[in-house]
């Protein structure tokens, strides 16, 4: 399994890589100066002759933007006609028009034009006259000077006194639309109204990107006047365009046409291809030949360090190392995993894999192997992890982490590898840390609880004082002792959060009291450090459902915190930011700030940051890290935004509950 001979190897590997050396120079020589000679000689014909046909198509697409204008300008004069035919006949009977008459010419003009999608009359601004009515029914009514999108178009239309052209623009019956407003003057040159005629610009521009693409050309309109695109359809890269300029009343539209230049013809296709063709296949071929004498030499080679760095790996690995085919028998062993079981080489022989577990593992043992085979993937899926109680020659029982997959499977072979990594020591090390904060904890609870007890009774002075000095040295002992029994407390805590041993009470209330109580009951902490508390109250009443008790808890953390590490005389800010789904408590101090690199640390257990004013300021690195399994027990999430120098903001988040009028009544 295991191949030697390096020397030889270097050897073998030297003589292909002089002989990879001169095949790759003399083949390389004589196809590229081939290649160099055909390729002048095609590029050069090809750019004349491209030159001509780009020229040709320039002049086509010149031919095809200009219908393309034509084909627009008829479209809109259809409109400027009707409305002019229009404003005759206003003036003719003096302003006084009656529906009746009009209703069925307009409607059949309505009808009979291709894109116009309604015509209005407006006396004194007011539209008074649609048709058609169907579907137009917004538009009726309209008084043109409540209507801040389209009254400074239509009082330009007054002032100037000339039909003017708007748009394109969304309309209040659904789309987009053209809107030719025409002013009526009467009699004594008095201001009658407006005559507009709604143009449907979603079936204009769809006749007009019909033709151009017709033409196999992108088309675009802009404003000149104003700078706006009117109309704008797929722009190609490296294209080449023609413009011409339309005017409309009103305004200059240019419109552009864009095409991609035409590609070389197949016979200079053919011909370029038959050249390159010739060198390349040259090149190809000797390359290949080349590449694969180099590759099965370097294979070789390869093959042969793999092998060896493999079993050197293997043989020296610290972890229990087998492979096994696919009836799972042993193939090779590594010392590690005899010395860890304390079995020798030829005892894994009267053994089988199964052998190995104790007889409560071998089920999930075997089950782990059936998934491996049922889901394996090479790449993706090919393994399982698991712990495991192992049996030593001994008799002796030790943990191990289990990795058991497949490393190799081909058509009709399969081999197995199991790694083997003893966790006893761990899994012992992690009991009696838990087992000496349960007990520690416990243990100190009861003498404390009696010597609280006893010191405060003499620091309130109904026992008999001998003296100040007596009395600030029962005070330090009371402080010492509270501090020390919030360690202790926050030390339980923690290990019920873990064991999952917490109770919660969430019941639906309100937030604000439950933050107003917090700050109460932090006034005189912060006033030990000479701070102050600035509640910035919600605009809107916040129903949140946490348990009060434990929600008290971490606002009493996180506002204890912000005074602890404040400067003096300084404010901490208690905000809220609202989300439909969610509430956010935000307390922002003026302290010194955290850099971002630092912030990872704050919400584990036991965990400071590693500065001396941090340390000066003391506590026992559980705050935050139980305020945190609090607030993600409540379904919230805890945070900070900080920075050096801009101070610290701790937030959580909850989820809101939005209770109807009568319960917040009845709250």
């Amino acid at each position: 399994m295991i191949f030697t001979g390096q020397d030889h190897a270097s050897a073998v590997s030297g003589d292909i890589s002089k002989r990879t050396r001169w095949l790759k120079l003399a083949s390389l020589v004589l196809p590229i100066i081939l290649l160099i000679f055909m390729v002048s000689a095609l590029e050069l014909a090809i750019k004349g002759n491209l030159s001509q046909l780009r020229n040709q198509q320039l002049q086509q697409l010149g031919k095809d933007i200009a219908d393309i204008s034509r084909l627009l300008d008829q479209e809109l004069n259809a409109s400027i006609y009707l409305v002019n035919g229009l404003q005759a006949y206003v003036e003719s009977k003096s302003g006084n028009l009656v529906a009746g008459e009009i209703a069925p010419w307009l409607t059949n003009l309505q009808a009979r034009g291709r894109h116009i999608r309604n015509i209005g009359i407006a006396p004194d601004n007011r539209i008074t006259y649609m048709f058609p009515l169907a579907g137009n029914e917004k538009a009726l009514g309209l008084y043109y000077p409540d209507n801040p999108k389209q009254w400074p178009d239509v009082e330009k239309v007054i002032q100037t006194r000339k039909a003017i052209l708007a748009g394109p623009l969304s309309l209040e019956q659904g789309g987009q639309g053209l809107i030719y407003r025409s002013p009526v003057f009467i009699e004594d040159d008095h201001y009658w109204g407006i005559i507009s005629v709604v143009i449907n610009a979603d079936t204009l521009f769809q006749r007009l990107l019909a033709e151009a693409d017709e033409h196999n050309l992108a088309l675009t309109i802009v404003d000149l006047d104003s700078g706006k695109t009117v109309l704008s359809s797929k722009i190609t890269s490296a294209a080449i365009d023609a413009r011409q300029i339309l005017y409309v009343p009103g305004h200059r539209w240019e419109v552009t046409g864009t095409v991609t230049p035409l590609p070389m013809n197949s016979t200079l296709i053919g011909l370029r291809l038959g050249g390159w063709f010739v060198a390349l296949l040259t090149v190809m071929l000797l390359a290949r030949f080349l590449r694969s004498v180099k590759a099965h030499a370097q294979t070789l080679l390869a093959l042969r360090e793999n092998q060896e760095r493999f079993a050197r790996m293997f043989t020296t690995s610290p972890q229990g190392l087998a492979l096994l085919d696919d009836e799972i028998q042993w193939i090779e062993i590594n010392p590690s995993l005899c010395n860890l079981l304390g079995y020798s080489r030829q005892d894994f022989n009267e053994l089988r894999l199964i052998d190995l577990f104790a007889p409560e593992a071998q089920a999930k043992t075997l089950a782990q192997m059936e998934e491996v085979r049922s889901t394996y993937q090479a790449i993706t899926d090919h393994s399982r992890q698991f712990e495991a109680q192992l049996l030593r020659a001994d008799g002796q029982l030790l943990t191990g982490f289990i990795t058991l997959g497949i490393c190799y499977r081909s058509n009709d072979e399969t081999h197995w590898l199991l790694q083997v990594l003893d966790i006893s020591e761990r899994t012992r090390l992690d009991q009696l840390k838990n087992e000496f904060v349960s007990i520690v904890s416990h243990e100190l609870r009861t003498p404390l609880t009696a010597i609280m007890g006893s010191l405060k009774l003499m620091a309130s002075g109904k026992l008999e004082q001998s003296g100040a000095a007596n009395e600030k040295i029962l005070q330090i002992a009371v402080q010492n002792s509270d501090k020390l029994a919030r360690l202790i407390n926050d030390l339980l805590d923690m290990d019920k959060l873990i064991a999952g041993k917490t109770e919660f009470d969430s019941t639906p209330q309100a937030l604000l009291p439950l933050v107003e109580k917090a700050l109460e009951a932090n006034q005189s902490y912060a006033q030990q450090y000479q701070v102050s508390y600035r509640l910035q109250s919600p605009a809107e009443q916040i129903h949140v459902a946490v348990d009060a008790m434990r929600l008290q808890q971490v606002l009493t953390n996180l506002l204890s915190n912000a005074a602890k590490f404040s400067p003096p005389l300084s404010e901490i800010l208690i905000s809220f930011s609202l989300e439909p789904a969610s509430v956010k408590v935000q307390i922002q101090d003026q302290g010194s700030g955290i850099a971002h690199e630092e912030q990872h640390k704050l919400f584990k257990k036991f965990s400071q940051i590693d500065s001396s004013s941090t340390r000066q300021k003391g506590g026992s690195g559980l705050g935050l890290a139980i305020s945190k399994e609090l607030i993600e027990r409540m379904g919230g999430n805890i945070g900070v935004s900080s920075s050096p120098g801009n101070g610290s903001c701790f937030y959580f988040s909850l989820p809101r509950i939005h209770i109807g009028a009568t319960d917040q009544s009845r709250t």
